[in-house]
């Protein structure tokens, strides 16, 4: 990606070298009657301006905005409507949930975070083109960037889901003369049961866990305050804040052939064909955070938990997830363009179809739970819960300290789009032009970075992964171009 970005800065100053040339110079192309200070003064025939002839450049400043998606949550969301793993679903709100322990009762836990919260997302960026008209013939160079468009939002108290796919799991806690089984009952869709094998109290005796299968959002819970015995139980997943970003840079180079058919009285028209190479990297960035307990501290030399405890930890504190689709497209591109002069003023409408071959490249990482890499493991022993009259809030997968997770892969699509402008011109003198107006861009299959990502903890130990189907979306851009153009109409 670096040598893409470095590629596109030395193109645009290329172009924009080209174009200053092209203004500035007052004698270089004398020769084929190009005077850029000259006064306005076109000449007319059959009714109309002439057009101009020869090299041309544009230079403007562009200003647009990338429409966010709707109704996409930050978790675990099966669209299908079909439960899947420790996920049920809602039919008539449309929204997965996840039953989850409290250390009181079972509760119900969804996504409370979506793509709803985020603002527009805009910016501002340049463009600029080089050609040559000779007769009805032409061609142009150009394109422009826009980069570090994004959009962020903060949400205190956020809760997610995630699809623990305990199903075919069983967790076990074992004492002297006890041995408790707490697993996933698919047919119950979202409840756990528990099966006593003995049920004799042992006396003191600390608490080891032998997960059988694989890591999970799960943790032990004290069955009752007057004895030492704990359960295993789904934990509820909360971030005393959320803050969600996502930033979109978007960057197009053209090569287009142009033909100018012959002026009538309801204007001119070009049409013309061509390539277009476009990047729309689309990333979203979570940063949940929060302690394990609220009103709780661990000492970091010797991992004591100090303070006084209250209310629910957070399970994931602190998690950093960085999700990107890059959309690289090449597209063939053909189009046409109407334009018609009165004195200085040119008004001109264009449009394009493009058919796009995307290879999308998608990409997951990010690290979860580092507040528990100085977790000391005594804190586990019931006798310490008790002393300070909380529940270990702690996934049996962070026990031994923070995990993180890196994927990547590699998709193709067709993407096809629209583009539509509409600009003003007006004549400064013979050859130079200030130019103003409104583009819009439609482009359907493009993958975008708040939808890759699989909210999911598999049966074999993985956090995470990308989604084989539905996380590509149309992409509207619309906004607004103001410049100069020289020897351009």
């Amino acid at each position: 990606m670096g040598k893409t970005k470095m590629s596109l800065i030395n193109l645009k100053k290329l172009l924009i070298s080209i174009t200053l040339v092209l203004v500035l110079t007052t004698e270089v192309f004398a020769t084929q009657g190009f005077r850029p200070w000259a006064p306005y003064q076109r000449d007319q025939f059959g009714g109309g301006a002439r057009r101009t002839e020869g090299v041309y450049g544009v230079l403007e400043g562009v200003y647009y905005t990338f429409a966010p998606s709707k109704n996409i949550v930050v978790g675990f969301n099966n669209r299908s409507g079909n439960p899947s793993g420790s996920v049920g679903w809602d039919p008539e709100m449309g929204i997965a949930f996840r039953e989850v322990f409290t250390g009181d009762a079972i509760v119900r836990q969804t996504n409370t975070v979506s793509t709803n919260h985020l603002g527009v997302i805009s910016g501002m960026g340049t463009r600029a083109e080089v050609g040559n008209h000779r007769g009805p013939h032409g061609w142009s160079v150009g394109g422009y960037s826009i980069m570090g468009m994004s959009s962020s939002m903060d949400t205190p108290n956020a809760s997610m889901v995630i699809d623990d796919q305990t199903r075919l799991s069983v967790f076990s806690i074992s004492g002297e003369n006890l041995w408790y089984d707490y697993y996933y009952d698919p047919r119950t869709q979202g409840n756990w049961r528990a099966v006593e094998v003995n049920s004799q109290f042992p006396t003191g005796w600390s608490i080891p866990i032998m997960p059988h299968g694989p890591t999970s959002l799960w943790g032990w819970f004290l069955n009752r305050w007057d004895v030492d015995i704990a359960r295993l139980a789904p934990l509820p997943i909360n971030f005393e804040n959320a803050r969600v970003t996502t930033q979109i840079d978007h960057w197009v180079i053209d090569a287009l052939y142009t033909y100018r058919c012959h002026p009538t009285r309801l204007g001119n028209l070009d049409v013309f064909g061509g390539v277009r190479y476009m990047e729309i990297d689309d990333s979203l960035n979570f940063l949940g955070t929060g302690s394990p307990w609220r009103g709780v501290s661990i000492d970091p030399e010797t991992g004591e938990l100090t303070g006084e405890v209250s209310g629910v930890g957070t399970v994931l504190g602190d998690s950093d997830w960085r999700f990107k689709a890059d959309n690289h497209i090449i597209a063939p591109q053909i189009g046409g363009r109407w334009s018609r002069t009165n004195n200085r003023w040119t008004l001109s409408a264009e449009g394009r179809f493009l058919a796009g071959f995307n290879q999308q490249n998608l990409r997951s990482r990010g690290s979860f739970g580092s507040h528990y890499n100085n977790l000391d493991a005594s804190i586990f022993d019931s006798q310490t819960v008790m002393d300070h009259d909380v529940f270990p809030w702690t996934p049996i997968s962070l026990i031994n300290g923070a995990k993180s997770f890196n994927h990547s892969k590699t998709h193709h699509a067709f993407s096809p789009g629209v583009e539509v402008k509409i600009n003003a011109n007006w004549q400064v003198t013979n050859a130079v032009g200030i130019n103003f107006g409104v583009t819009g861009m439609w482009v359907d299959e493009i993958a975008r970075g708040h939808k890759i990502n699989d909210y999911t903890i598999y049966n074999n130990g993985q956090f995470f992964g990308l989604n084989n189907s539905g996380f590509t979306d149309s992409a509207l851009l619309y906004g607004v171009n103001f410049g100069v153009t020289v020897n351009r109409f």
